[in-house]
């Protein structure tokens, strides 16, 4: 959103999951996360698909970890992905591959989700690149309601 007029600036494109010329067609990969203010995704973990959570887990590093915010539009804030899921089967591996490729994983509590778009089985989460200061927050493990 431009703060002086007011206007937001949406700009949608596919991407494949670990295609480096798809992420340099959107910014060049190691500008990629500085073209990206929100990443969003949705149903993406598949049980018939574990052999794409490396990919996933990677294109994400790409665009959360590369070139922090210097320049985002997003107030000087880093880019984030919002990713919501249904749970239907263990996907502890995916937040291992998150955890390893430097992604901090919270759970956006249902009290802070609109209650009309929000279901027992849905998952939200909030996914950023992990602080560059190790002190700055703690590391943790995402709740088990999530695995």
């Amino acid at each position: 959103v431009d703060a002086g007029s007011g206007h937001a600036r949406v700009d949608v494109a596919p991407l494949r999951w670990g295609d480096g010329a798809g992420l340099a067609a959107l910014g060049g990969a190691g500008e990629a996360a500085a073209a990206f203010d929100v990443v969003l995704c949705a149903d993406l973990l598949l049980p018939y698909a574990p052999q794409l959570f490396e990919p996933l887990c990677e294109t994400l590093r790409i665009l959360l970890c590369s070139e922090r915010s210097e320049a985002s539009s997003n107030c000087g804030e880093p880019p984030v992905a919002f990713f919501a899921y249904e749970r239907r089967f263990d996907v502890a591996h995916f937040f291992e591959l998150c955890a390893t490729a430097g992604l901090v994983v919270d759970e956006v509590p249902r009290a802070r989700q609109h209650p009309k778009f929000q279901a027992p089985e849905i998952h939200l989460l909030r996914i950023a690149a992990a602080p560059l200061d190790p002190g700055a927050r703690p590391a943790h493990a995402l709740p088990g309601v999530c695995r």
